[in-house]
This record gives structure tokens, sequence and C-alpha cells, in this order.
């Protein structure tokens, strides 16, 4: 199978790869990447996933996606930045090292659960979220 490269303006100089060309069905060899040529987490060291390649392709399609570069500049520059935009374009998920906050405990706990996801962690680490009586 041949590999796919994803292209991303802030990509690390290593190469992404989808987790299909790591599949050599015929038993050939040469088909089956070596660990080291995948993309690793640096939440947790590991390769990432199939299922963050799959949401990461989800992710592109989301209108906030073109903007995730302003954000992070306006992040970087600013003590606060209010992010406003419709339900379900991404405001809530698509930024690493953000504080998000949600009106009802089921949200706030969706919302965590989606972002571990996403990252291609545990929940509890790296993404956690703190509601009445219970705190992850």
């Amino acid at each position: 199978m041949d590999e796919e490269e994803l292209d991303h303006p802030n990509a690390s100089p290593e190469k992404r790869y989808f987790p299909e060309s790591l599949d050599s069905s015929d038993g050939d060899e040469e088909g089956v990447l070596a660990c080291e040529d995948l993309e690793l987490n640096p939440f947790d060291g590991l390769p990432y996933s199939s299922r963050y390649y799959k949401l990461l392709k989800e992710r592109e399609e989301l209108p906030i996606w073109k903007e995730k570069y302003s954000f992070m500049e306006s992040l970087l520059q600013n003590q606060v930045v209010v992010v406003s935009g419709d339900s379900k374009c991404g405001k809530s998920s698509q930024h690493g090292g953000v504080i998000c906050t949600q009106a009802h405990k089921q949200t706030a706990v969706q919302l965590a659960l989606r972002v571990a996801d996403e990252m291609d962690v545990n929940i509890g680490h790296e993404v956690g979220y703190v509601i009445p009586f219970e705190n992850c």
C-alpha cells in the first residue's frame, strides 16, 4: 500500500502516515513501516492511533479549522481570547492548551472526552474536567 502524507502547515519534519499504510496484506516486508517512521504523539510518546487520523480528517473540514493559526497567534499575544461561533463549528475542541467552559455538567464531560479523543490521550491526564462533586 502506498504511504499517504497529510499536508499541514505546522507539520513536523517527520512524515505523517495514515494507519492503513501499516498493513501489508501480501506479507511483503516492504509494506510495513518501522515504528520510528511513525509520527509520535508528544503527550504519551506512542504512535498516533487510526482513530486520531480519522478525527483529524473530520476536524480539518470544520469551519474553525481555517482560523486555527490566527487564533493561536492571538492566544500568544493576549491573556484572554474569547471565541464565539455557531454550534458544532469546532470552537471548543480544536485548540490545545485552552480552557473551555460549559453551562451543563454533561456537556463539560462530553467535551473533555471529545478533546481527549482528538488528542489521542486518556481522559484525566492531559485533558480533564471539573464539575460539581467530581474532578477528573
